[in-house]
């Protein structure tokens, strides 16, 4: 964790929770991926059934961790598939190109 604003466990627990991983797998995949679980693959010993946190995340939560950890501003770039996925970043408060979503801000 080089970023000063990642050493907070809150930081990376509010980015682990604003991402919707079900739409990010239907624009990549074309809806033919299943949402991992965990690390563990199904039929091995140690693979959980469902998931520590919802696959679809949860905006609210993610807020919640960002006051915790006393951030309110923050920016981080991350590679992305350009499609439907990005229409509901645009609504949620982030720009975009066709590389990258850029948060102009705090989850909103």
């Amino acid at each position: 964790m080089d970023h000063p604003k990642l050493k907070d466990v809150n930081v990376r627990k509010a980015i682990q929770w604003a991402i919707n991983v079900p739409q990010i797998l239907d624009a990549a995949f074309s809806g033919q991926a299943n949402v991992a679980t965990g690390p563990i693959a199904p039929g091995l010993v140690g693979h959980r059934e469902k998931s520590l946190i919802p696959p679809e995340g949860d905006l609210a939560r993610a807020k919640e961790f960002l006051e915790t950890a006393g951030v309110s501003d923050l920016t981080l770039i991350v590679d992305q598939v350009r499609n439907r996925c990005c229409n509901d970043c645009e609504k949620n408060g982030y720009e975009h190109n066709s590389h990258s979503h850029v948060p102009t801000g705090p989850i909103r």
